[in-house]
């Protein structure tokens, strides 16, 4: 039984030894045949292994650097043209003035609040809802702090 069990050791490692091999055969041969197909890189290997010295390779250089510099001169001087006739065609827009709504003087009125147990009153931004955090118990003393600071508004 022993020598049994020892004999199937064998086999399984065997066995999966050659699956691991064969996988990596497989993979080679597939990465290959994708190389092989592959215009694109075919046609750089072809470019690299042409270039084989400095020489050529400062030629061509120097001769793509010249073609562009030409082709780009002439396109930028187009382009320069167009937009210059753009910008004399267009209109300039005039800019839009915001309004601060927080320092105007009649924008500011008493507010009566209701909490759970009392009442007080605030003072409010009627246009943009900005409420001041003091409270007031008495309608007198809210009048004279929104007096007070409706003077401060008025003073900048």
């Amino acid at each position: 039984m022993d020598l049994m069990n020892k004999k199937k050791i064998i086999i399984i490692t065997a066995s999966s030894c050659i699956v691991i091999i064969g996988c990596f055969i497989g993979a080679k041969y597939v990465l290959n045949k994708s190389q092989a197909t592959n215009p694109i890189l075919n046609e750089t290997k072809q470019k690299l292994s042409e270039v084989t010295n400095e020489d050529s390779l400062t030629d061509l250089t120097v001769l793509d650097s010249i073609g562009i510099a030409d082709s780009t001169e002439f396109f930028e001087n187009e382009i320069k043209d167009e937009l210059m006739d753009d910008i004399a065609t267009t209109p300039i827009p005039k800019p839009i003035k915001s309004v601060n709504n927080e320092n105007k003087v009649n924008n500011w009125i008493l507010v009566k609040e209701t909490g759970l147990d009392t009442s007080y009153f605030c003072i409010k931004n009627k246009i943009t809802g900005t409420k001041l955090s003091n409270r007031y118990y008495s309608k007198a003393k809210a009048d004279t702090e929104l007096s007070k600071f409706r003077k401060i508004l008025e003073a900048n």
